[in-house]
């Protein structure tokens, strides 16, 4: 028996619009554009009202969308920046973005934690998603690997699993873009118990880590191993138990087919010396190239982690090692398809912000977490709504692109500051953007009446009028003001503790992984040991333990 529901009032009803095809919800400013949604049952009225919302989140026009059987149509002209399209009588909300396309080159410092591989199952949303990522400029995604779901029997692999994981993969090639898989699970046939994520099996870990690098080498652009082995997903183990995994994957990474990044670390932002040092007293600085880590804190977080991580890097002689961020956001609370206007504008504010301060401390590259809609506990990260039309981080984010792609930082401007406000000048050719990042939103910036800013945009790269007296408003907590290069000498400090740090990530030494003939792995008895990320320990009952070490030869000949 067939029903069919036939819906005959327009007001008052969640989810009535389906936005056709969210890609398109991605404009070019000044370009007359027509959208359209599937209607969810009848429409008795021939025009739909609809409401531009401008960034601030206040009604800047008033629009009616016409009803065509079971579609909903509206034509208008979108200007520069982030609006929300609103149907007041639906209830229903939707974001758009209009901007210039991406410069050229890409910029390789701007990736995303897209995780579609677990987040997003639909192939229509999946493939959406993917332009709207190359309409952002970006050259790489994070995606997650299941290894257990990969080889669920040691030695038998199911490339795809139930996640599609390599044809979403070749999708994503097709589309000019790299992954950076991250795995951080072990098959029961490895070795993994209650008490230790990590494989037991080292030996046989080398060898499956080399079949899968041979087999999506080619479309990586970095692979992670484990993620964020200082907390939880590390069993809260210390460093040695990590390190004899890194070195082990290592080895099977550099006996495949793949060529590029070895990423380790890949640590929270609760790290400190006395949880990082053991980590590199265990050897992990020779098992890869490159250093990351995670920031979920305020903006200037990333400057205090980049010293951190760059004082013990120079300590244990890896000084120049390069860092990236592969996880960096600032969530909305968990409920809604989409935040309300003050938590969507707040976590566009914090998260961006982020994203310009990692670029002025010299990370090579920085994955904002997370692209699809993504409720964790009671936040949501994503940078898309429900419906998969953009949020404000979604659009502040293309626009710190469009400004700042291919840019140096080169100091900071020192006139006209103010407290709680950041002012990083980034330069390319005779363009030089001056970034205003506040604390907090609604604070005004004073620019010298010397200088007169070729343009100035707001945080999702609207144009701004500039006050007769030289105010910029920062009521979205970020601006970009372009100016000549050649007129920000008398304006700028170059001698800055942020200057040192870009200089080092500016003139990066990657590490050269080591293979390693050997290695130790200790054997903890976690039922008389105990253990945090930090130490050991035991206690009178344990006090006579036997000490357990295997020792693990990955050379072809005895050692």
């Amino acid at each position: 028996m067939l029903t069919i529901l036939f819906m005959m009032t327009c007001s008052a009803v969640d989810g009535v619009l389906v936005p056709e095809e969210p890609e398109r919800f991605l404009l070019e400013p000044g370009v007359e554009v027509e959208l359209a949604w599937q209607a969810m049952g009848l429409f008795p009225e021939e025009a739909v009202s609809a409401q531009i919302i401008d960034y601030a989140g206040d009604v800047v026009q008033e629009l009616n969308a016409t009803v065509d059987g079971s579609r909903v149509v509206l034509r208008f002209t979108p200007q520069r920046g982030y609006v929300d399209i609103r149907f007041p009588d639906l209830e229903q909300t939707f974001g758009i973005v209009a901007l210039d396309a991406a410069p050229e080159p890409r910029d390789r410092f701007f990736g995303i934690d897209a995780a579609m591989s677990w987040l997003v199952q639909s192939d229509a949303e999946r493939a959406s998603i993917m332009k709207m990522t190359d309409w952002l400029g970006i050259t790489i995604v994070r995606e997650r690997i299941n290894w257990s779901a990969i080889e669920p029997v040691r030695g038998q692999f199911n490339w795809e699993t139930a996640h599609r994981y390599e044809t979403f993969r070749r999708d994503l090639a097709d589309h000019g873009l790299e992954v950076l898989d991250v795995f951080h699970d072990a098959p029961v046939w490895a070795g993994r118990t209650e008490k230790n994520p990590y494989p037991n099996d080292l030996l046989a870990a080398a060898a499956s880590w080399q079949q899968i690098g041979d087999r999506w080498g080619a479309m990586w652009g970095g692979i992670e191993i484990w993620n964020e082995p200082d907390i939880h997903f590390g069993g809260d183990l210390p460093a040695d138990q990590y390190v004899a995994v890194a070195k082990a994957a290592a080895n099977g990474l550099l006996a495949s087919n793949y060529d590029g990044p070895i990423v380790q670390g890949v640590f929270t932002h609760l790290v400190s010396r006395s949880v990082l040092d053991p980590f590199a007293d265990s050897g992990l600085l020779d098992a890869g190239h490159i250093m990351s880590f995670h920031d979920y804190r305020s903006v200037g977080a990333i400057e205090e982690l980049t010293v951190l991580f760059r004082d013990w890097l120079d300590e244990y002689n890896h000084p120049r090692m390069p860092l990236w961020i592969s996880e960096c956001g600032w969530p909305w609370d968990r409920g809604p398809g989409r935040p309300p206007h003050d938590q969507d504008a707040e976590s566009a504010h914090i998260s961006i912000g982020k994203v310009i301060e990692a670029r002025a401390v010299g990370i090579e590259r920085h994955f904002p977490f997370v692209l699809p809609f993504y409720e964790e506990n009671d936040k949501n990260f994503g940078m898309l709504a429900r419906d998969v039309t953009p949020l404000r981080a979604f659009g502040a984010y293309a626009q710190a692109i469009r400004a700042l792609s291919n840019h140096r930082y080169v100091g900071d401007w020192v006139d006209g500051q103010m407290e709680h406000v950041r002012t990083p000048v980034f330069v390319h050719g005779e363009d030089a953007v001056l970034v205003i990042v506040a604390e907090r939103e609604g604070a005004q910036f004073m620019l010298d009446g010397a200088i007169v800013p070729r343009a100035v945009a707001g945080i999702d790269g609207r144009e701004l009028v500039l006050a007769s007296n030289g105010a910029v408003s920062l009521h979205d907590g970020i601006a970009y003001l372009h100016v000549a290069a050649e007129d920000i000498e008398a304006y700028l400090d170059d001698d800055t503790a942020t200057a040192r740090l870009f200089q080092l990530g500016d003139e990066p030494e990657p590490g050269e992984p080591s293979f390693f003939p050997v290695v130790l792995q200790h054997l903890p008895d976690l039922d008389v040991v105990g253990a945090t990320s930090r130490r050991y320990h035991v206690d009178e009952a344990g006090k006579d333990h036997r000490l357990s070490l295997r020792i693990n030869n990955f050379d072809d000949a005895p050692r």
